[in-house]
Order: structure tokens, then sequence, then C-alpha cells
């Protein structure tokens, strides 16, 4: 069972999730790996001389990145809410008491949705960035 006074990290919970919670947090590490490529581009054209006819092209992948983090919030939304449904799957000779399956059940999902929001936060403190140095180098190539 996990301690419940520190936060579980997602390799000691990984082989005990359902699919429909380890598929959304594998969409999400696609999405922060792009979003890291993308960042990295940004920093290796901001030195290159020829910036103005790539800030086009940057703007959308910013726009798709941002659509895409929505997209990955709702999915790991989903991916929580239908985890969750596998909190009260109990043994049904076991001699532990209900509540303590159900609330190491629960425990579970919860370490897997404070993962999931963890690295969501990080892929979109990334963009938030990218956004930034999009829009000022758009601003600087402009003036």
């Amino acid at each position: 069972m996990l301690n419940g006074c520190y936060p579980a990290p997602i390799w000691l919970i990984w082989k005990e999730l359902p699919i429909l919670e380890k598929l959304p947090f594998l969409v999400l590490c696609i999405l922060g790996g792009y979003s890291f490529f993308l960042a990295a581009a940004l920093v290796r054209l901001r030195w290159a001389a020829s910036a103005q006819a790539n800030i086009v092209r940057l703007r959308k992948r910013v726009r798709n990145l941002q659509k895409a983090t929505v997209a990955a919030f709702y999915l790991l939304g989903f991916g929580i809410f239908a985890g969750l449904q596998f909190a009260y799957c109990i043994i049904e000779n076991s001699t532990v008491p209900l509540g303590v399956i159900v609330l190491g059940n629960l425990q579970l999902h919860f370490a897997f949705a404070g993962n999931g929001f963890l690295v969501l936060l990080i892929v979109h403190v990334v963009q938030w960035f990218i956004a930034n140095q999009v829009n000022a180098l758009g601003s600087q190539t402009n003036s």
C-alpha cells in the first residue's frame, strides 16, 4: 500500500493502473516530448537569421500545441473518472474490511491523478513559454 503522507511517483503505481489510465498518461508524455522538441526548435530558430519566414509556421504549431494541450486535459480527466469506477472492485471472500479496500484503490487513482496533472502543468508551462517567445520573436521581426 502507498504511504498517504507522500506523493507516489508514477513508476510505483504504473503496473496497478488500468489501461484507461495508462493510455492518457502516455499521450500526455508524448505531448510533453513534442513540447520540449518545439521549445528546442524555437531556441535554435532564435539564433537564425531567417526567423521571419518561420514565424507563421511556428504560430501554427503553437496553436496546434495549445489545442492538443486542451485535448490532453480532457483525455486525462476522462481517464481519471473512468479509472475511478475500478475503485470499488473487491474480492468476494476477502477478510479485509470493505472500506480499507476501497480507500486503498482510491489512493491509487488519486496518485495517478496527481502525477497526470503534474505532467500537464509542466506541458502547459512549456507551451506558455513557447507562445510568449514566438510572440516576442514575431514582434521583433515586425519592427
